[in-house]
């Protein structure tokens, strides 16, 4: 054999390791290394057994960028850099407290938080990571140029390091605010299952159109026990907020920035919208879908949003007909914050039904082989923060799971970390963006992560159990 055949051979080699195709990884994860890993996680986590009286407190800033910055959202989107705003944007945190525990809840009218924005925020912030909850509204019209890399650029556009620090002061700003101005506040959550008209009228289920999606809206309303007005209203929904598509070049927190402001006017206190279990979901708009023209979909989200702040102000009230609804209200409880490692399956980006990208690849250019799942308890109810567009089907399970134990669970996007999108193994083989070129984590990621939370909700139950007053 000549040198030639040897040199192409060592290239033939080359490409097939680190570029591929390698044939898709189809092992189960249960008896993986892997998963044991993470499960052996679980059993070390503590948690606090001591329920006392909470405290709450709020701030926000503006996070508006100047014309001709960055805008965030779309890949497809050209060029990304915007030409003015439909409203301001804002970073918001709302500080919950015991005499024991403390977690701030943060929140950005952007696309989504990714780590290098945490890791700076939690530096300047001098608190430990477990202390911040980090979220996002998820607008696709949102501000850019907050995370370098290449992933980041296609989606965010060119880093802007003036930017990224002005995004990181006024958020610790805001987060430090939040932790000064603290005052004893009872917390009423209400879980509502929208009724299936409802359900029809907003939302749209991508992946099984003729399914109804995950319909639920969560709300956590924070009122102060001195005066009895409000501190602040989380809520959470399950549409992707996309109301803008890929041709506006405005900045604007979408239909989640007018809901949140629709609560402040009515409700008083602040507004944070959290997204839920957006994988797969959208906005059902005029018997069509959330995607378009800016001057069609500017009046659509107006719309959109009065139709879901008439179910929050519902679900507010004794007696409404909105669908099946789930109240707690309590004012002394257990808080915990907690950050659970998850190592992470081989990725199995597929470029056909049965091969994928190198593994190798796609862990240089996209993530590593660990990252984490943030749950944040009070007393029984207890917020799972996942690194992905989470998905409907799979929040649904664990939703009945939590059930069975006790727990009232409220399923989160984007905690601070991405992986793309997480749906569940019997969807796999379906031929769409989801379940192909954004499922990365090949066909049980999902069914992973929703056993590992599944182990989590076990822990809690034990920990409420055991629970000192």
């Amino acid at each position: 054999m000549n040198k030639a055949a040897y040199s192409f051979i060592a290239f033939l080699t080359f490409v097939l390791i680190f570029i591929g195709p390698w044939p898709v990884d189809n092992t189960p994860f249960e008896a993986t290394k892997y998963a044991q890993q993470t499960f052996n996680e679980i059993d070390k986590l503590s948690f606090s057994k001591n329920a006392s009286d909470i405290k709450a407190g709020y701030a926000k800033r503006d996070i508006t960028p100047p014309i001709g910055g960055p805008i965030g959202g779309y890949s497809a989107r050209t060029p990304k850099i915007n030409t003015g705003s439909y409203e301001s944007v804002f970073v918001k945190a709302v500080t919950i407290k015991n005499s024991e525990s403390s977690v701030t809840i943060v929140n950005s009218e952007t696309l989504l938080p990714l780590p290098e924005f945490v890791i700076a925020v939690t530096k300047k912030s001098g608190l430990q990571r477990r202390e911040l909850f980090f979220t996002s509204t998820h607008t696709h019209s949102g501000p850019g140029g907050y995370a370098s890399g290449f992933i980041a650029k296609q989606t965010l556009g060119d880093f802007s390091p003036a930017y990224f620090s002005f995004l990181v002061d006024k958020t610790t700003e805001a987060i430090l605010e939040s932790r000064k101005t603290l005052a004893p506040v009872e917390l009423n959550y209400r879980n509502v299952s929208l009724s299936i008209e409802l359900s029809d009228k907003l939302l749209t289920n991508q992946l099984q159109p003729k399914k109804n999606p995950y319909s639920k809206l969560q709300l956590l309303h924070i009122v102060s026990k001195t005066n009895h007005k409000a501190v602040a209203t989380l809520v959470t929904f399950s549409a992707h907020p996309t109301f803008f598509g890929q041709k506006n070049k405005k900045i604007s927190g979408d239909y989640p920035a007018l809901l949140t402001q629709k609560i402040e006017s009515e409700l008083g206190g602040g507004a944070i919208f959290i997204p839920g279990a957006v994988g797969g979901t959208l906005a059902k708009i005029n018997g069509g879908n959330s995607s378009g023209q800016p001057k069609v979909s500017n009046l659509q989200r107006h719309e959109y949003a009065q139709a879901l702040f008439a179910i929050v102000r519902s679900a507010l009230m004794e007696n409404s007909n909105i669908g099946k609804k789930q109240s707690l209200t309590f004012s002394i409880a257990t808080i915990n914050s907690l950050l659970l490692p998850v190592e992470l399956p081989q990725p199995n980006f597929r470029i056909s039904d049965n091969f994928r990208l190198s593994p190798l690849l796609v862990n240089a250019i996209f993530h590593g082989q660990s990252s984490y799942i943030q749950v944040l308890t009070f007393g029984q109810l207890a917020l799972f923060a996942f690194p992905a567009d989470y998905s409907g089907e799979l929040a649904s399970d664990l939703d009945r799971y939590a059930l069975k134990q006790g727990i009232s669970t409220w399923v989160t996007s984007f905690n601070g970390d991405y992986l793309g999108y997480l749906t569940p193994s019997r969807l796999y083989s379906l031929n769409h963006h989801i379940t192909r070129d954004n499922n990365i984590y090949g066909p049980f990621g999902g069914d992973y992560f929703n056993k590992v939370s599944k182990k989590m909700i076990n822990k809690i139950k034990n920990s409420e159990q055991k629970t000192l007053r």
